[in-house]
This record gives structure tokens, sequence and C-alpha cells, in this order.
């Protein structure tokens, strides 16, 4: 299924910058797992509306740290160019889930709409009871209010859907919405292929990061994936400006 096509490098590089800071710098939050193709086919399909090329050598397992990984995954979604195929998302919930294998209980303390079920899942961490509801629409018929954890099913593509719902798609949340401070700003994908960060920041969380005067860790940590992202996957310059909200 065809979500939505990244336009060009400029907006892949901060779409796949964020996703790394949503897990702290790393796609696989396991440790140590076995490539699951699967998920890099999904992600292929989902962002680009195609299958992905064949891999070089067949799958294999290793360690996947984030920051490799995004570089793998960026490479081959967006670019078709040769990737080792030894990366891909192994575990897609928030911290507060994964730890002590808690699940929900672990989350409820961090008050998301509709309870703590609705802790962060897939590549950019959606929340709340009322996000899930507007990412169903582009589910394909799976009902990911009635069970939020099919977003962290890496078998399928539901995961890379919401994400893209999130940035592209959907008007009902933060990175396509025209509501209140939001109207006169431009939308994700449209601050990022023009390698703005900041507004990107400002629309995805805003309210805890910006306007703070000293940037946040939070926000020089976004900076620094998304540039990390631009050099090595992209052979793009280092963002300068428009870096920190």
């Amino acid at each position: 299924m065809h979500v939505h096509a990244l336009q060009n490098k400029d907006e892949a590089s901060i779409f796949f910058g964020n996703v790394r800071h949503e897990y702290g710098g790393n796609l696989e939050v396991g440790g140590r797992g076995s490539m699951a193709p699967a998920a890099l086919l999904h992600a292929q399909r989902a962002l680009c509306g195609r299958a992905p090329p064949a891999p070089a050598r067949p799958p294999c397992g290793c360690c996947c740290s984030l920051s490799a990984a995004a570089v793998q995954l960026a490479s081959t979604l967006l670019l078709d160019r040769p990737t080792d195929w030894c990366h891909a998302l192994q575990n897609m919930r928030e911290y507060c889930a994964r730890r002590n294998n808690a699940g929900s209980t672990g989350c409820q303390a961090n008050g998301y709409g509709g309870g703590g079920a609705f802790y962060g899942r897939g590549p950019m961490q959606l929340t709340h009871d009322y996000n899930y509801r507007s990412a169903a629409t582009f589910m394909g018929g799976a009902d990911i209010v009635a069970n939020p954890d099919a977003l962290g099913d890496n078998s399928r593509d539901l995961a890379w859907r919401a994400a893209m719902a999130y940035w592209a798609r959907d008007s009902n949340m933060l990175c396509l919405g025209k509501w209140g401070a939001l109207a006169s700003l431009p939308t994700c994908p449209e601050a990022a292929r023009a390698g703005n960060v900041a507004l990107v920041t400002r629309r995805i969380n805003g309210a805890v990061e910006c306007d703070k005067g000293t940037p946040s860790a939070s926000q020089q940590q976004r900076v620094a994936l998304v540039n990390e992202v631009r050099t090595q996957a992209f052979s793009l310059p280092a963002l300068t400006t428009n870096l920190y909200c």
C-alpha cells in the first residue's frame, strides 16, 4: 500500500532522524536480535509503494544498533543502495512497556489519553487513544484501537502506515494539524523538505521542547540524529540553520 512517498532527501533525513530520536538513537531496542526481512519489506512498501531490491545475501542475525540500522534502512528504502540486510526494527514499543516487560501497566503514569494501553508504538511512537483512532483509518481494516499491540507487530506494516499517517496523511494529528498555534505553521513534510528541523520539532513536541531558552538535550539529540542521517545515508551537508525552536 502506497501510504506516502518521502519527496526529497531533506524530508527523508528529518523523518528518519526523528524516528531515531524516538528510540533514543536505537531502532533495535532489544539488544541483539535476528534480522527480520519482513520489517524492511513492509517499511519499503508503506513508504515508497514498492518492494525493496533483492538482498545481496540471505538475512543474518546481528547486533542492530539504531545508529547503523537507520542508515541501512534509509539507504535501502529511499536510495535503493545495497544493504547488508542485518538491521530491522525488532521491537516498536515504548521503554515504559519494555522495562521489566511491564506492558501497559508500566505506562499508566504517563497520562496518555485512554490509559496506559495507548503507550508509544511504531517508528514515530504513536500515543493516546485519539491518535490511534485517527491512524486506524489507514490500517486497512485492522482495529488498532481494540488491539493497540498490533502496531508493535514486526510481521505487518501497520506501524509504518501509522507513522506515515501521522507524518503526512492525517490532519487530526500534529504534523498536519491546522488548529490553534499550528494553523500558520508549515506541515511536517513542508518544513522537512526545506530542511527546517525546528519547525518539525515544534509540531511534534513543541509544548515540551520549544521556547525554553537554551536548546534542551532532547532537541540537541534530534538535530544530531538528523544530521547523521543526512551526512551518512544521503551524502548531504549537515544542517546549520533552523535547528532549534
